[in-house]
């Protein structure tokens, strides 16, 4: 799953993709409000994910958290891969 915000003047606008573990099938979802209901927003928007039939084969069965993975282009997958990245990019800068 990945997910982005945008501000734009008092506007917050949610976007977020969760994709299946090979990249075959996703689900793309997109929510905007007054950026004080913040909150309401992420949780409307997770509604909408698990209304949706594809959006909950993906995400499973149950709405138990599940472990956090971290990763980018470079390092899919591995946290400690991708903060080496980050950290290089920054020494470089």
């Amino acid at each position: 799953m990945g997910v982005s915000a945008t501000l734009d003047e008092d506007i917050l606008t949610l976007n977020s993709t969760v994709l299946s573990r090979d990249g075959k099938e996703s689900v793309h979802e997109s929510i905007s409000g007054p950026r004080t209901e913040a909150e309401e927003l992420g949780k409307k928007l997770a509604e909408r994910f698990w209304a949706n039939e594809l959006a909950r084969k993906v995400l499973g069965k149950t709405r138990e958290k599940r472990a956090l993975t971290y990763g980018n282009a470079e390092a899919p997958d591995d946290a400690a891969a991708a903060q080496s990245i980050v950290k290089k990019a920054k020494t470089s800068e």
